[in-house]
């Protein structure tokens, strides 16, 4: 879970891929990034042109830009490392 703060006090939760950590301490899993006001706004008129929130909007750049600049190779090893994290989270939650 990634936690992008605003300056003008907006927090925006994302589920991105992290580094290989025990999901056991959420402490350890969290990531902050303190954005400019104006990087906000970009984010938002972006994401509205779009036609999607910002939250959604970076997970399409995201993959957007993974298509553009990794290879097949990295982008498999990601999306299995993905599923595999997905579901630990499912079978822990049972």
């Amino acid at each position: 879970m990634v936690h992008i703060r605003y300056m003008s006090g907006i927090t925006i939760h994302l589920e991105v891929p992290m580094p290989k950590t025990p999901r056991r301490s959420p402490t350890k899993e969290k990531r902050s990034w303190w954005l400019s006001d104006e990087t906000v706004l970009y984010f938002h008129a972006l994401a509205e042109q779009e036609g999607l929130d910002i939250p959604h909007y970076l997970e399409s750049l995201s993959r957007k830009l993974a298509l553009e600049r990794l290879s097949d190779m990295q982008r498999e090893h990601i999306k299995a490392e993905a599923h595999q994290r997905a579901a630990k989270r499912q079978h822990a939650a049972q």
